[in-house]
């Protein structure tokens, strides 16, 4: 990221080229294939998610909501996104404001948006290397006061606490 927008330069110092223009474009990350760029973006007045051509071309907002949608990554194969949204927050019976962020999973076309958590105060997505857990640290469960790292199946479902913790990451080896 530099002054407006995020860029791509060669390692050596050279070759700048910018590929967004709004200097509310953040987190850029390179798909598996390298092919295409996933950021968050606030220039519709709130947080989206995006994903254009490594080239900057094809800048397409894939979480399309007025919630502040961000925290993605990349499926193991790039076809995939999972993000955090609060979209889901509201009012409980008795009429209190209840903070949601939930998991969403999304087609890198945007095509098959699917909510995989409920109830969740989710950060830090991460897909395992065979794409078919996503661990995510859950605040809503807590162990004394800290956060649970929690595994959900990819499809949604089954959510299990595993410890407690923040930022998660998988191993490069394959879990079956």
């Amino acid at each position: 990221m530099g002054d407006g927008g995020i860029h791509i330069i060669n390692v050596d110092g050279t070759g700048d080229r910018q590929l967004t223009s709004y200097g509310d474009d953040f987190r850029p990350l390179w798909s598996p294939t390298g092919m295409k760029i996933l950021f968050r973006s606030h220039r519709d007045g709130n947080n989206e998610v995006y994903v254009m051509n490594s080239d900057g071309s094809g800048q397409t907002d894939i979480s399309r909501n007025l919630a502040n949608d961000d925290d993605q990554a990349w499926s193991p194969d790039g076809e995939e996104i999972v993000f955090v949204s609060d979209r889901d927050s509201g009012l409980d019976e008795e009429g209190h404001f209840v903070p949601r962020r939930e998991l969403y999973t999304v087609n890198v076309d945007g095509s098959r948006l699917t909510r995989i958590t409920y109830n969740s105060y989710a950060s830090s997505p991460a897909w395992c290397p065979n794409s078919v857990w996503i661990v995510y640290v859950d605040q809503s469960l807590t162990i004394n006061g800290t956060s649970y790292v929690t595994l959900i199946l990819s499809v949604g479902n089954n959510r299990t606490p595993i410890a407690g913790g923040f930022s998660p990451i998988w191993s490069p080896v394959k879990v079956e």
